[in-house]
């Protein structure tokens, strides 16, 4: 019957210390992840409560431009919206492209 081969002691040593690093690094990590959990699920609940705050005066204000709109375009409301966001698709996108791919 043949043996497994035996690492050297020097690489037996050398992951030892990379997994006792990786640990190390993964517990430094845990209060962060924690933390940032915390302000996500603020942030949506301040989102939800000021859209259920706010959300008349921006229906109201959306009736207004929408017929304001109309008035002036002869287009609806929901044409004017839809070419609002791809004209905003059209300059975010590029931009989120090009701080994504830029190098420094």
């Amino acid at each position: 019957m043949l043996g497994a081969p035996v690492p050297s002691s020097a690489i037996v040593w050398w992951r030892a210390q990379m997994r006792s690093r990786r640990e190390a690094a993964e517990r430094a990590t845990q209060p962060i992840m924690v933390i940032q959990g915390l302000a996500a699920a603020c942030a949506a609940g301040l989102l939800i409560a000021a859209a259920g705050f706010f959300g008349p005066t921006f229906r109201g204000a959306l009736d207004w431009l929408g017929g304001a709109a109309n008035a002036v375009t002869g287009l609806g409301p929901m044409l004017i919206g839809v070419a609002a966001a791809i004209g905003l698709a059209l300059i975010i996108v590029p931009l989120a492209l090009y701080f994504t791919f830029h190098e420094e």
